[in-house]
């Protein structure tokens, strides 16, 4: 929704055919792979596909960029560019390829009261903003900033230099750029760093925003107040430009569930997040939170509001200081399990996000400490266990989960048994609910990791008074095979895996 770039991008010329890309760390990507990745970045930031995270694919762009050369690095460079002020010359590439003539002609600027944004903006064409949005802009920007590095404890930017001055030092403000985005396009956080640091690692990068112009065209039912659509999306790209600053590489999911997570700690009133993902993440419990999906990512936002309502919001910052520290680097389930451990749970991950699980069951209630709880879609069930059945089979992915409705007949008392492979990180739970769905501390969670040789249960008292029973069976199995590949996700090593659940 918010990470694409409009039509102003002219990419036709874009010469994918010729490009050979490689892996900074360690497997060579074949050139087919490259050319099938890099068109899927043209598509995402051309605006064709809403559906395409433009801030991520233009990242992984950043990363192939020193891969490239002649023509193809050129136009690499043109898609990643900040848009100038229309007084250059003599540029080793053409910006107009990317730019509007509006968006890049007679620029002017405003600095943030606060002091760490300067605002770009034009004063007419389709590009023009009004100068009274231009300082709504500023102090949503400044507002990010004051609870994201000050509040959260997040490290300030990286520094650009004096990139983006126009003429009047302004070294290391964080630059925000508006233009007039195309298809409801909300904007998109980018890197020009050409740094050694950026480009390899420890891919440490400096990085600029750039927002729609007056969000009337975002089509989301906002009425003509362009207040939310801003806010949550400043406050989710500049935390963005924060990640840049830890580890450029990271896993997808964890890049954008934490910037969506930023977005209610930032504006916990603006909510666009759940209005726009969560219908979609409820539906999916089947899909891996680590699946590099924008119908995925956005809504694991939760996972990090777990964590945060579990041990406190220094956990999700530490999982990303500790990025680079964990084997494979830029491995985003062990960096949640690094941090998980030090905030005091020493089983890490593995338990944690069993947990979680079995809380999205009836996170209505309030009892998962998710933020805006009475407001979050159910989460969907897929068939019921009854009692006395026989044993119904399931399929799994890495770090997925599924719901059942439990039918406890005339029994007071029903156990849940699980049977898993051997050796599978997994859970399961049985989860009872009196009262309506926001009822508070009307839920009772039993929750039970599934022991190493594959057999696990757990039981529930008083099941006559539930209003609604769940069966929760969850694969928490993160592990993986090799390093991180430049595009895509990581080799998981226990997808597919097949379990039975039964009530008795």
């Amino acid at each position: 929704m918010r990470t694409g770039i409009s039509a102003i991008l002219a990419l036709s010329a874009l010469a994918l055919g010729a490009m050979s890309v490689r892996a900074q760390d360690p497997r060579v990507i074949a050139k087919p792979e490259a050319v099938t990745q890099l068109q899927e970045a043209v598509i995402a930031v051309s605006g064709a596909d809403h559906a395409a995270d433009a801030t991520d694919e233009l990242r992984e762009l950043a990363l192939a960029l020193p891969a490239l050369d002649g023509v193809d690095r050129r136009q690499a460079r043109a898609i990643l560019a900040r848009p100038p002020s229309g007084e250059e010359s003599g540029s080793d590439f053409d910006y107009g390829t990317v730019w509007s003539v509006g968006a890049t002609a007679g620029r002017e600027f405003y600095d943030s009261p606060g002091g760490q944004f300067r605002i770009h903006y034009v004063t007419g064409g389709d590009d023009a903003a009004d100068p009274g949005y231009v300082e709504l802009v500023a102090e949503r920007a400044d507002h990010s900033e004051q609870v994201e590095n000050d509040e959260l404890g997040w490290p300030a930017p990286k520094s650009d230099g004096d990139k983006g001055d126009l003429g009047e030092v302004a070294t290391g403000r964080t630059d925000i750029y508006l233009a007039d985005l195309a298809g409801g396009l909300f904007g998109y956080a980018a890197t020009d760093d050409d740094s050694g640091e950026c480009t390899s690692a420890p891919y440490k990068c400096f990085a600029y925003l750039v927002l729609d112009n007056d969000y009337a065209e975002t089509g989301y039912g906002y009425g003509g107040d362009p207040d939310i659509p801003l806010s949550a999306t400043v406050a989710h790209e500049y935390n963005h430009v924060l990640q840049f600053n830890l580890d450029t590489n990271q896993d997808s999911w964890m890049f954008e569930s934490t910037a969506t997570w930023a977005e209610e700690k930032a504006f916990p009133a603006a909510d666009d997040w759940i209005v726009t993902f969560m219908d979609d993440w409820a539906a999916g419990s089947l899909i891996p939170v680590t699946k590099s999906d924008p119908n995925r990512f956005y809504g694991s936002a939760v996972w990090n509001h777990w964590l945060d309502a579990r041990y406190g919001a220094d956990t999700v910052l530490r999982a990303w200081q500790l990025s680079r520290a964990v084997s494979p680097k830029d491995y985003a389930v062990g960096a949640y399990d690094r941090a998980i451990k030090e905030a005091g749970s020493d089983r890490g991950f593995p338990r944690e996000f069993g947990r979680f699980a079995a809380a999205t069951s009836e996170w209505q209630s309030g009892s998962g400490g998710f933020p805006d709880a009475a407001d979050l879609p159910d989460v969907s069930r897929r068939g019921t266990l009854t009692r006395g059945q026989d044993r119904t089979g399931l399929t799994l992915d890495n770090t997925s989960y599924r719901l059942f409705h439990v039918d406890p007949r005339a029994a007071d008392e029903i156990t849940l048994r699980v049977t898993a492979p051997r050796g599978l990180q997994a859970g399961l739970a049985l989860v009872g609910r009196r009262g309506p769905a926001a009822a508070p501390n009307r839920v009772v969670r039993k929750f039970r990791e599934i022991p190493s040789q594959g057999r696990g249960s757990v039981k529930l008292k008083n099941a006559q008074t539930f209003d609604r029973i769940t069966a929760v069976v969850v694969n928490a199995d993160g592990r993986v095979d090799g390093s991180k590949p430049l595009f895509g996700d990581f080799s998981y090593r226990r997808d597919n895996q097949r379990l039975t659940a039964r009530i008795r």
